[in-house]
């Protein structure tokens, strides 16, 4: 981090390789956000006092929660307008802006899904029931014999991929007693695990041989709830 304009484009460059600062950002016009403050946002701005850091970074929260206040305003502006909005962005910046925007409130919240669920939901429910501008909504052409929307159900689902090295660290701890069929299946999968291994679980039946990929799938908690 620097204020030297000698060291400022490499780090313009590093920061710009991980998707931290767009190609034209010291030339966009101000935002949320001034130029210092992407400066800074970025960890490109360094501050010989500290007092002066926390200054800019309670300027920034501040700046950003006021943006999000401001959205209520927007909804005042005209069809018209708000189409030209989205056409200064373009579709596929559009699509990418509003990922960045929920991808923020998704991780400031902690990852609550039914938080940005709850959200997502009343946001549609009251766009299907007004116009940009203030007035009533019109008439949906697509449903031209349908009223108001009375509800709006949004249902975000996870899947998670499994974490091999941290199941495999659990196998070396406790030989297998802490792992579900499920998780054993996953070492035995990525090749973390061998028939001969699968025989010295300590819950090994030895009446019925060791458990292939496929049973402790079937045998897991999961396949029986998905039954």
């Amino acid at each position: 981090m620097t204020e030297n304009e000698d060291d400022f484009d490499a780090e313009k460059a590093a920061q710009r390789a991980v998707g931290l600062l767009d190609e034209d950002w010291s030339e966009r016009p101000r935002g949320l956000l001034s130029h210092d403050d992407r400066l800074f946002v970025a960890g490109m701005k360094d501050f010989e006092w500290s007092q002066s850091e926390s200054n800019a970074r309670r300027r920034v929260i501040e700046r950003v929660a006021q943006g999000f206040v401001d959205f209520s305003l927007l909804r005042s502006l005209s069809q018209k307008e708000g189409e030209d909005v989205l056409e200064e962005l373009g579709e596929d910046d559009l699509h990418r802006r509003v990922a960045d925007l929920l991808t923020f409130v998704y991780q400031a919240t902690g990852g609550d899904g039914d938080a940005l669920s709850s959200m997502i939901e009343a946001g549609v429910l009251h766009g299907e029931n007004t116009e940009l501008g203030g007035g009533p909504a019109k008439a949906n052409a697509a449903h031209p014999h349908t009223g108001g929307a009375s509800s709006v159900d949004v249902s975000i689902q996870i899947e998670r991929n499994p974490d091999v090295e941290r199941i495999y660290e659990q196998y070396q701890e406790d030989g297998g007693d802490g792992l579900t069929p499920k998780e054993i299946g996953v070492l035995v999968r990525e090749g973390r695990l061998d028939a001969g291994d699968l025989e010295e679980l300590r819950w090994y039946n030895a009446a019925s041989g060791p458990p292939t990929v496929d049973e402790t799938y079937e045998s897991s908690p999961d396949a029986e709830e998905e039954d």
